[in-house]
């Protein structure tokens, strides 16, 4: 009887360590598959952070260029010729002053940014010459712990776009037959992009760099 009850009591000792064990590989388990989806929860915040950082500078060179593309030199004539290609251009060195010498990424914290690739932008007019959408491919990889993260790829670039608001319309006239020349058939002032223009019956374009934007 005695070698009985001492045999009983192993058993439910056994039972209790087995139980014990796996209560705990069941709580260690559960805490491991609560930490993955934070540690994305965390990375997928910052890289949020990233995007608004480089959309938001972004937005700033495009704004920037497209008021200095507005006016017109001096004696009248466009300062930018090629308005969607010069547009870009500006937009470039604006960006790269905004996140300093196009790569410096040294103001955010605990994560590491790097630049993979050259900026590669097309400016577009768009919405009957309305507005302006800008495509930046601009490939950077986003490094917290082990996750890893490629934003502003050929497939997934970054995108912004501006309105070309104007008050009024300024009516042109034929040259030669040819409306595309855009000049003022009358002698109006107007504001655009909060820019107040003047322009002069026969003699001004009526253009947003070389583009026509009369009505």
């Amino acid at each position: 009887m005695k070698n009985r009850g001492q045999v009983t009591i192993f058993v439910i000792l056994g039972l209790v360590i087995l139980v014990v064990v796996s209560v705990l590989i069941y709580l260690s388990s559960t805490a491991l598959r609560k930490e993955e989806p934070l540690k994305e929860s965390i990375i997928e915040g910052e890289i949020s952070d990233i995007k608004e950082y480089v959309t938001s500078c972004l937005d700033d060179s495009l704004k920037e260029a497209v008021e200095y593309c507005s006016g017109n030199l001096p004696d009248g004539g466009p300062k930018c010729t090629d308005y969607e290609e010069d547009v870009a251009a500006r937009v470039e060195e604006g960006f790269c002053d905004c996140v300093p010498n196009c790569n410096d990424f040294s103001n955010l914290k605990n994560i590491q940014v790097e630049v993979k690739g050259e900026i590669n932008l097309e400016a577009k007019l768009a919405g009957d010459k309305k507005k302006i959408t800008l495509t930046m491919e601009y490939p950077i990889l986003v490094t917290k712990g082990g996750s890893e993260h490629m934003l502003g790829t050929k497939e997934s670039p970054f995108i912004t776009e501006y309105a070309l608001e104007q008050s009024d319309c300024v009516h042109i006239k034929l040259v030669n037959n040819d409306s595309t020349a855009c000049i003022a058939a009358e002698s109006k002032t107007v504001e655009i992009l909060g820019l107040i223009l003047t322009y002069r019956e026969n003699v001004d374009k009526v253009a947003i760099g070389g583009t026509c934007i009369a009505c």
